[in-house]
């Protein structure tokens, strides 16, 4: 079974030190939150509306060597906060696990203009 696991950290600064630290913070929660290792994960789209750095080259600096990484760009409207996102997927028995989705320093778990 594949479960989906998603998660957000707003990052103040676009800058490389801040998305490699909010990057890190992200993903060892993410792992921590639901009990996992790098192991499990099949894979972890990073989306980003920074410009400095990649998340994944950060995520793959963790250990997550083995794990297919992928980063694609959020669209934003100006003046909106700086985001670093991901949605991971992984390896779950049936009914073993229920994901714990995660959402650090003020991040919300909606995209920009989806708001009810």
């Amino acid at each position: 079974m594949i479960s989906a696991i998603a998660g957000g950290i707003r990052i103040d600064s676009d800058d490389v030190e801040s998305i490699a630290e909010g990057v890190r913070e992200l993903v060892l929660e993410v792992l921590a939150r639901n009990g996992l290792s790098p192991a499990d994960l099949i894979d972890v789209i990073f989306t980003s509306n920074l410009r400095s750095s990649f998340p994944a080259f950060h995520a793959r600096r963790l250990g997550l060597h083995d794990v297919p990484l992928m980063c694609a760009t959020e669209l934003t409207e100006a003046g909106t906060p700086g985001v670093v996102r991901l949605l991971a997927h992984v390896s779950a028995e049936r009914g073993s696990m229920r994901a714990t989705n995660v959402y650090l320093r003020g991040a919300a778990p909606y995209c920009a203009g989806t708001e009810r």
